[in-house]
Order: structure tokens, then sequence, then C-alpha cells
């Protein structure tokens, strides 16, 4: 079920255009030497890792974001460059969001919030 509102469906679904489309508008956007950032839903990273690669691209860094400590992730944050410059994916310590039921210090640094 999508949101009510259309900005968050957007924002959070496939509405307006396929992750394949979305890819080949990136890739077309992409200077030689430009890198690709985004945040997806953890279940696709295969999917997203697959994509990149059939478009020349790969992941030159992976974030998994988890809502607390220890839980599963919810999604991934990475980017990607043209795969002849990649050398390595370079996977970070997860992003937990919250912490004793507020924001983590990192996200709140993020946000440029005091900690």
């Amino acid at each position: 079920m999508l949101p009510p509102h259309a900005e968050r469906s957007l924002a959070h679904h496939e509405v307006a255009l396929t992750l394949a489309v979305w890819l080949e508008v990136a890739q077309a956007a992409l200077r030689p030497d430009g890198r690709l950032a985004a945040i997806y839903p953890a279940d696709r990273l295969q999917e997203m890792r697959a994509a990149l690669a059939a478009r020349g691209l790969a992941m030159t860094r992976l974030r998994m974001v988890q809502a607390q400590a220890g839980a599963r992730a919810s999604r991934f944050c990475f980017e990607a460059r043209r795969s002849a410059l990649v050398v390595e994916t370079k996977t970070e310590a997860a992003l937990v969001v919250h912490e004793r039921g507020k924001y983590s210090a990192e996200v709140r640094a993020m946000l440029g919030e005091e900690s």
C-alpha cells in the first residue's frame, strides 16, 4: 500500500520510474569521474549491485542503516562510480538511527544538532 501523500510515495516507492530507468538516467548524467549516491531498501542490495554492474558501475562505499543497534538493516546507503575506477567496495560500520528512544549521536551530528 502506498502512502497517502504523493511526495512520500515518490520518495519511497517506484511510482514514477523503475530502478532500471533511474540508473539509466543517472548513468547518462554521471561525469566520467563522477559519483552516484543513494539510499535504498536493504532487501534490494543484490539487485542494486547487479543493476549497477549491468551499466558499468560499481559500489565504492556501502553502509547499512539500522533503526536500532542489533536490528536488521532496513536500508543501505551507497556510493558508486564507473566500474573501471573501482578497486574495491569500502563497507563501513552500520549507521544506527535511534538509541534509547531518540536519534543517535551520529544522526544528531548529521542533522547539525547538539549531542
